[in-house]
C-alpha cells in the first residue's frame, strides 16, 4: 500500500472528529539482514462546519445601461464547538472560487481581468471576511433575472502546514461545500409584487392584394404600452411563403431590431423583432414591415398575417392578432371583336338569328377560370325586350 492510499477518514467516531491512519517505520537486524517494519497509528483528525455567507455593495443592480462596480465581501463563520486554540486549528487555510453569473451562457459580468471565476485562500483562524470586485456589464439582452454567483470552498491541505502530531482539521462531509447567492437587478416598479405592463396592437395593411399585378405589402403596426415597463418585448409575425420579406422601416423613436426570416411550418415563414429592448417604457412603437409578393398561386383565397407579442414579465400573458388580406389574381387579355356588322330585320314575326365570334387572348399564368358573359342591344326596339342570346358556347385553351 503506497502512502498516498494510505489515508483514510470517516465521521463515525463522532461528530466532531474523523479517523487518520499514520504509518510508523522502524529498522531491525535479523540473520538474513536488516528490513523493515510498518505500524499504522490511528489518530483523529477534527472536523469543522463552516458557515459562508456573501454580501454585495450596493445590494442590487442600480442602472443596467452602464456598467457598475461591485464589491463583494465573503466570509466565513463556524457552527461546531471546537477551540480555537486546538492542536491543528491554527494552520487552517480556506481556498474559496466564485463563480459570476453561472446561470447565464453569455456572462452579464466580470472580474479586472476580464474572467468570470477568481480563487482566493484566506488564513482562518475564526471568523474572517475576504472582499472581491467586480463588473457589471451594460445590459443588452436580459436585464431582469438576477445574477447568481456560486461561491465554492475547501480546506486547504497542503503537505506545507502538516504536523503528524496535530493533524489538521477537515470538513464535514455530510454538508454541501458550496453557496449560491443572487444579485438582483434594481425592480422599477417597488410598490408593486411585480411591474404589469398594458400593450395594446393595431395592425393596418390593405384588404386585397392582386397577385401579378401587387408588387409589394406593408403591414403598418402600432405597439403601445400604457402601464408599466414592459421587458424584453418581442413581437413575431407569421405569414405565407408567398410574401418575401423586404424591410422594417421605423416609424417613431422606438427601437425595432429584426432577425433574418426563419421557415416556421410548412407554407409558413415567421420573423422575430426586440422591439424596444432591453426596457420598452410608456410609448408606443410605430413600424412597418414590407413583403415582396412572389407572383405564384397562393394556397387559398387569404393571404393571412399573425402577430405575436410576448415579454419576460411576470404573470404577462401574449398578445396576438390576425390580419387578414384577400387575394385576387391578374389576367392580361385582348378581346377581339367581330369586324362585319349584322342586319336583321325586326318588322318580321319569325325570330331571326346572327352569329357572333369572339376571341380573349392572353397569358393566364395562375390558372384563373373565365366566365365571360354577353349582352345584346338593338337601338331602334325603344324598350322592346327582342334581343336574346339563343347559345353560347366557348373553349378555353
Amino acid at each position: 500500500m503506497g502512502l498516498n492510499s494510505a489515508r483514510w477518514t470517516s465521521t463515525k467516531m463522532g461528530p466532531q472528529t474523523a479517523c487518520w491512519l499514520e504509518p510508523r517505520f522502524s529498522t531491525s537486524m535479523g540473520r538474513k539482514g536488516r528490513f523493515t517494519s510498518i505500524v499504522w497509528i490511528t489518530s483523529s483528525r477534527p472536523v469543522i462546519r463552516l458557515v459562508p455567507a456573501a454580501q454585495f455593495t450596493p445590494g442590487q443592480i442600480l442602472n443596467f445601461y452602464n456598467s457598475c462596480l461591485i464589491t463583494a465581501q465573503v466570509c466565513f463563520g463556524r457552527t461546531d464547538s471546537l477551540e480555537a486554540s486546538q492542536p491543528g486549528m491554527q494552520n487552517l487555510h480556506i481556498r474559496y472560487t466564485l463563480d459570476l453569473d453561472v446561470e447565464m451562457d453569455k456572462k452579464r459580468a466580470q472580474f479586472e481581468d476580464h474572467a468570470t471565476t477568481a480563487t482566493r485562500e484566506i488564513f482562518y483562524q475564526g471568523p474572517v471576511c475576504s472582499e472581491l470586485q467586480f463588473q457589471i456589464l451594460p445590459c443588452v439582452y436580459d436585464c431582469f433575472s438576477s445574477v447568481v454567483l456560486r461561491l465554492g470552498y475547501q480546506l486547504l491541505d497542503d503537505p506545507v502546514y502538516h504536523d503528524l502530531r496535530h493533524p489538521l482539521p477537515v470538513l464535514d462531509i455530510y454538508q454541501g461545500s458550496e453557496l449560491y447567492v443572487q444579485l438582483p437587478y434594481e425592480d422599477a416598479c417597488k410598490e408593486k409584487t411585480a411591474c404589469t405592463p398594458h400593450l395594446s396592437l393595431t395592425l393596418q395593411a390593405v384588404k386585397d392584394l392582386v397577385a401579378g399585378h401587387t408588387k409589394d405589402l406593408t403591414l403598418t403596426i402600432f405597439l403601445g404600452n400604457s402601464e408599466d415597463s414592459s421587458y424584453m418585448t418581442w413581437l413575431v409575425l407569421e405569414y405565407l411563403t408567398n410574401l418575401l420579406f423586404k424591410n422594417v422601416q421605423e416609424l417613431s423613436s422606438t427601437v425595432v431590431d429584426c432577425d433574418a426570416p426563419k421557415s416556421a411550418a410548412t407554407l409558413l415563414s415567421s420573423l422575430s423583432c426586440k422591439v424596444g429592448h432591453p426596457v420598452f417604457e410608456t410609448t408606443t412603437a410605430n413600424f412597418s414591415v414590407t413583403w415582396q409578393v412572389d407572383g405564384k398561386r397562393f394556397p387559398g383565397n387569404l393571404a393571412n398575417v399573425t402577430v405575436n407579442v410576448t415579454n419576460i414579465n411576470r404573470n404577462s400573458t401574449a398578445l396576438v392578432k390576425k390580419h387578414s388580406v384577400d387575394v385576387k389574381y391578374a389576367l392580361t387579355a385582348i378581346l377581339s371583336r367581330p369586324s362585319k356588322r349584322v342586319y336583321v330585320s325586326v318588322h318580321e314575326r319569325s325570330p331571326q338569328s346572327a352569329r357572333f365570334e369572339f376571341k380573349i387572348n392572353g397569358k393566364n399564368q395562375f390558372g384563373a377560370e373565365l366566365s365571360p358573359g354577353l349582352s345584346g342591344h338593338a337601338p331602334g326596339c325603344q324598350g322592346q325586350d327582342s334581343v336574346g342570346v339563343a347559345e353560347f358556347h366557348h373553349v378555353q385553351n
